[in-house]
């Protein structure tokens, strides 16, 4: 046995953060280590915490950022305190804000223009436009800073089931039969 092995690597003071970053996550990654959290405390008390997710109608700000590594910090804790704490990942994708923002891009506004532009083509849009800051943009700015998680999946087909919206009803419904984080609080 090499009693003279180090725990950790030195690091220079001239380290580049962002590759160490990139290794980090690399190795969090083929390591499974958030799915190991998860399957070394199945059984154990569940700590559900619903959060108000971001808005798939722009491009991602440091905003988002900040906000979701306050509430990552709530999660982590009651994990280190042995509780199951599953991390999704929702993106608030009903219709108005990203029926707004779709409206822009089309230069209309309102329900005439709409229908003039056609209401199957004008969904098509939508859906599109959730795809593009959801699923390609969200992902790469949260997953640098070291938050861990399931996607929830809002790509064509299942996780849309064909509405803007249809992301969002499968968490309340799950919202709606977990135990309350406040013990007392009425439904």
């Amino acid at each position: 046995m090499d009693t003279k092995r180090k725990l950790f690597e030195p690091v220079g003071s001239k380290a580049d953060f962002p590759a160490l970053e990139r290794e980090v996550m690399r190795f969090w990654k083929e390591d499974g280590t958030f799915q190991e959290s998860l399957r070394i405390r199945e059984g154990a008390p569940r700590f559900v915490f619903y959060e108000g997710p971001p808005t798939a109608n722009g491009n991602p700000g440091t905003h988002h950022i900040l906000s979701r590594a306050f509430k990552d910090v709530f999660g982590r804790y009651q994990t280190m305190k042995g509780r199951y704490v599953e991390r999704k990942a929702g993106w608030d994708v009903h219709g108005l804000p990203v029926e707004l923002e779709v409206e822009k891009e089309l230069k209309i506004s309102g329900k005439q223009q709409i229908e003039a532009y056609g209401i199957a083509a004008f969904n098509q849009r939508c859906r599109e436009s959730v795809h593009r800051y959801v699923v390609l943009d969200l992902p790469l700015l949260l997953h640098p800073v070291g938050l861990v998680g399931d996607q929830v999946d809002v790509g064509p087909g299942p996780g849309l089931q064909g509405l803007p919206g249809g992301a969002v009803l499968p968490s309340l419904r799950d919202a709606a039969q977990q135990p309350r984080a406040v013990p007392g609080l009425s439904r």
